[in-house]
């Protein structure tokens, strides 16, 4: 049996691409009855005002319960074919080309798994195999309103893709007479973080296709609706923490892997994966104030559809041929114009329909730049120029290419360009988490952050004495990213710890830790190159590496000179570095694989360069504070998902209100009277019962909490006028500094009829 299904495996896989093909056509085209769980589970106590409250407090229609199966025949039969290519790379079958020219039979387990999708084919597989998986989390999760057109756009995609693979880069392909052996991998990428950074990258870029198809979905039905705002919002998160991670992984890996010394080259690579995750970060933003305000919709919508299209021009431009990298790959750039049509399609035509559909959306203006609202559309305008900066400095040089010129644009461009772009926005991250939604006062606000200021200027004046080479714009970033985080803290510290509160001040605080270590690492660095003989010794930082000894070194696909070096701080030894110059002779390659150790928050490096015969070449490398980047990162990433978990509680909140069968009808009845009289406290005017809001959904619940409780309708509002002053309440309270609003009314009318009278009685006499 096992025989029989190695030998018909390459049959299946593509007959499997084929099903899902067919399967995703059908989603298409096929009928989607809605169903409505509340009209399935009402009940003859249920009164008619009780179901009305209870769709109040969905704000949006209903959610959908109704299994579209479509999705999930999919994605059954695309991890099957996905399992049959892993399943031929960890067995060797080289009865394939793609295990042929990527495998090899002494390769490590592990890299015959991160082998599947280490090349063009696997890779692709695996981005249509996520494409799959997250078609079907829209299917179980998103209500019916919204299910049914975001399903059909994700389906579309998905059978663009599937087709791109069955007609232009199939990975099942077999030749007629199997070779003994395989190329093997390519050394660079015979790495822990490869192994897991395509994945998550992966995971987070094609995360993004579901908020750009709410954003189609939004369009198409010429409404952006509170409910619709927060699905945006809950998977861009998740998307957005998934492109972080991803993005810190492959950082990570050219740090120690390439032997430079850095954590990002400027490679146009780099450049463009780093594009979404700007765009995302501006989306998240922007739909907060979309949601709260009604503020920044066509923003919000631009950006969701812009995010996606340009995790499709990373595809096109990395899988074309256009762009040279280590991280590129080769591949026929004929496959490219099929990419080209798939980007026309998904990016140029939801962009058309936006400009067509832009009137449409009338949103409020911002109140104030002095607001919350002001601020978010600040820091919009600022991750947009960085992120046009990027994607000028990918696009000008193939410009330039086309008329016989060649430019390459380097660490001094993005260093007098991007990095003093993203300055103002690291200072008005720290100052914007304080602002309400209305216009805030600036005096109050300053002095509250008086002693980060404070801090944020000493922290300059101690780098200045600790690294008197640094540029000024080394000092500026430092001094706000202790802004930054200083703030990000006192947020925490001063309010409520929810899950808001903590995935706010833990991302914000997460970016001021990050820049604070590369900054210090960039400017503190100390690199030094030389010649050492046995026993020898160099000094760097206050370290003395020694040179003790050369041994060689046999794995199963290469053979290595291996150097041992000895690092010590006075008379205490710290560690052994073990650099090698590794030779594969699966590939005939070279290969200086770096030994570092880390000091908790500072690495040493050490590399062998030259192994031939002594004096040997070394070079060793000191990064202070290094690991406060990767720790920033992970905090960075641990906040969108306290931020993702926020947004999915208060969706669930919505969702089980409809799944109460029964409320008091007194209570309701009280309930629903309060909401028409409570102003929301953060939009323009709107009462409780009208807004959708997180605060307004979260006073409607603590309300109804009151209620049961046995509190009176005067209770609550008494209270509610306690702390937010007379203003909250619909109508104005009797008393005496609102006697004039009550009394001119009636006393004007009753002057102008007194006058009307006497009028009438002086016409009649």
């Amino acid at each position: 049996m096992i025989h029989f299904v190695k030998s018909f495996s390459p049959f299946i896989g593509q007959g499997c691409l084929l099903g899902a093909s067919i399967a995703t056509f059908f989603q298409i085209i096929s009928p989607f009855k809605r169903s409505s769980f509340l009209d399935r589970h009402a009940t003859p106590l249920m009164t008619a005002e009780n179901k009305r409250h209870c769709e109040e407090q969905l704000l949006c229609g209903n959610p959908g319960y109704v299994f579209n199966y479509w999705p999930f025949i999919t994605f059954t039969f695309v991890a099957i074919a996905f399992s049959l290519l892993l399943w031929a790379h960890i067995s060797s079958d080289f009865s394939y080309l793609n295990v042929i020219q990527h495998s090899h039979t002494l390769k490590p387990f592990l890299y015959k798994i991160s082998g599947v999708w280490a090349n063009h084919e696997g890779s692709m597989l695996l981005w249509v195999l996520f494409l799959c998986l997250y078609n079907l989390i829209a299917s179980l999760t998103l209500p019916d309103d919204l299910k049914n057109p975001t399903n059909r756009i994700l389906a579309c995609l998905t059978l663009g893709f599937l087709l791109f693979i069955i007609l232009a880069c199939d990975p099942f392909t077999t030749v007629l007479n199997p070779p003994l052996e395989g190329e093997d991998l390519n050394p660079l990428l015979q790495d822990p973080s490869l192994a897991i950074h395509p994945p998550i990258l992966y995971l987070g870029q094609v995360g993004c296709s579901i908020p750009f198809a709410l954003c189609l979905v939004a369009l198409l039905q010429k409404d952006l609706t509170a409910l619709t705002i927060q699905w945006i919002r809950l998977f861009t998160l998740i998307a957005w923490s998934f492109l972080t991670t991803g993005l810190a992984l492959g950082s990570f890996w050219a740090y120690y892997e390439l032997g430079w010394g850095g954590w990002w080259f400027w490679d146009p690579v780099e450049n463009i994966a780093l594009l979404p995750w700007l765009t995302s970060t501006a989306l998240i933003h922007c739909l907060s104030a979309a949601q709260k305000q009604q503020t920044l919709q066509r923003t919000s919508l631009f950006l969701g559809l812009l995010t996606f299209g340009f995790c499709l021009f990373g595809l096109f431009f990395v899988r074309s041929g256009l762009l040279t990298s280590i991280h590129s790959f080769t591949v026929d750039p004929e496959r490219g114009h099929f990419l080209l049509i798939l980007l026309m399609l998904f990016f140029v035509l939801p962009f058309l329909l936006w400009v067509m559909r832009f009137r449409l959306f009338r949103a409020n203006s911002i109140s104030s730049p002095f607001s919350k609202s002001g601020m978010i559309a600040l820091n919009a305008v600022f991750l947009l120029c960085g992120t046009a900066t990027l994607f000028l400095s990918i696009l000008y040089p193939l410009i330039l290419g086309w008329f016989g010129k060649s430019l390459t644009i380097g660490t001094p461009y993005f260093s007098a360009t991007f990095i003093p772009m993203m300055l103002p926005l690291v200072f008005l991250m720290g100052l914007g988490v304080w602002m309400s939604y209305l216009e805030t006062p600036l005096k109050p606000l300053f002095k509250k952050l008086l002693p980060v200021g404070s801090a944020s200027i000493l922290s300059v004046i101690l780098a200045w004495q600790l690294l008197p080479n640094a540029t000024l714009s080394a000092f500026l970033m430092l001094g706000a990213s202790v802004w930054l985080m200083g703030s990000s803290f006192l947020y925490i510290l001063k309010n409520p710890k929810t899950f808001k509160t903590l995935g706010v001040g833990t991302a914000h605080f997460g970016m001021g830790l990050m820049i604070l270590g590369m900054v210090w690492a960039s400017q503190g660095d100390v690199e030094k190159e030389v010649f050492l003989k046995i026993n020898q010794s160099t000094e760097i930082a206050d370290y003395t590496f020694t040179l003790k000894s050369l041994s060689q070194k046999d794995s199963p696909n290469y053979k290595a000179n291996r150097a041992f070096v000895s690092v010590s701080k006075g008379d205490r030894l710290i560690t052994i570095l073990e650099p090698e110059k590794r030779y594969y002779w699966t590939q005939k390659t070279i290969h200086t694989e770096t030994s570092l150790y880390s000091t908790f928050l500072s690495h040493l490096h050490a590399m062998l360069l030259d192994d031939e015969r002594g004096p040997y070449r070394l070079r060793f490398y000191y990064k202070p504070l290094i690991n406060l980047l990767w720790f920033g990162v992970g905090l960075m990433t641990l906040g969108g998902v306290l931020a993702a978990l926020n947004r999915f509680k208060k969706i669930m909140i919505l969702m089980v209100m409809t799944t109460v069968p029964v409320f008091a009808e007194t209570i309701g009845q009280t309930a629903t009277s309060l909401y028409k009289q409570i102003i929301c406290p953060v939009c323009s005017g709107q009462t409780l019962a009208d807004s959708g809001v997180e605060e307004a959904v979260l006073m409607k619940e603590d309300i109804l909490r009151k209620l049961k409780a046995g509190k009176t309708e005067a209770e609550i509002l008494d209270e509610l006028i306690r702390v937010y002053g007379a203003k909250i309440v619909r109508n104005p309270p009797l008393e005496k500094s609102t006697l004039p609003l009550w009394l001119l009314p009636w006393a004007l009318l009753l002057s102008l009829i007194s006058v009307i009278l006497f009028k009438w009685c002086h016409k009649s006499g």
